[in-house]
């Protein structure tokens, strides 16, 4: 398993990128400002996405991964988070719309509600 830091901060600035990794090439960790430095085939390669809360610093991206790279996937990005995390997505990020706006059911993000503790799969990791 490799782990690349892709930012750990709180705020932005100077290249300073709120809170993101990525494990191996296909599972994200947040989706803070640090997504925003890699590639668009590295963006494409993105299956999962797990949030540990909804904080900004922790989702800001997320809305212009899904935007950036919806069109070229086959399936939807898997968006893994505590309900409340979901709820706070649903109403703020409006990531459904993405779907109506762009007339395909592949440029969305699916998103998965899970308990806290609860195991999830992705890709070759638990």
């Amino acid at each position: 398993m490799k782990l690349r830091v892709l930012g750990c901060s709180g705020g932005i600035g100077a290249q300073i990128r709120t809170t993101s990794f990525l494990v191996d090439h296909d599972v994200l960790i947040d989706a803070g400002t640090g997504v925003e430095d890699l590639s668009v085939a590295e963006l494409a390669d993105i299956d999962h996405v797990f949030l540990t809360h909804s904080h900004l610093d922790h989702i800001a991206a997320l809305p212009l991964l899904v935007d950036s790279v919806g069109a070229m996937r086959r399936e939807p990005l898997l968006v893994h988070a505590l309900p409340e995390t979901i709820l706070a997505l649903r109403q703020h990020l409006q990531l459904d719309d993405l779907a109506r706006l762009h007339r395909d059911p592949a440029f969305r993000a699916a998103l998965d509600a899970v308990r806290a503790a609860e195991r999830r799969r992705a890709g070759g990791a638990r």
